[in-house]
């Protein structure tokens, strides 16, 4: 009986901890804020065009590839990023 008591004292202390982390992180975030509303706004527009570019990879391949003929030493920085992403977002795909 004792040890159930000092156990439930011991989930009451945590949750209380926690519930003081949470408002200490809260605190700690807030002139984050905008800033990671901006990010989720983009993110969420964002979404819908990784969707679409998806479902339609020649469109996409046949605009880079255009960019790149018209232009190509302007553009070797650009697809450089355009590769980097393109592992990134094939190494986080599901």
């Amino acid at each position: 009986m004792n040890r159930r008591l000092e156990r439930a004292e011991q989930r009451g202390r945590l949750r209380e901890r926690i519930a003081r982390q949470r408002h200490e992180l809260g605190l700690a975030l807030a002139p984050a804020e905008r800033l990671l509303a901006w990010a989720d706004r983009l993110a969420g527009r964002w979404r819908p065009v990784a969707a679409w570019l998806r479902r339609h990879p020649l469109f996409a391949g046949s605009l880079l590839a255009g960019a790149l003929l018209t232009r190509p030493k302007k553009h070797w920085k650009l697809l450089r990023w355009v590769l980097l992403g393109a592992r990134f977002w094939r190494a986080t795909a599901k």
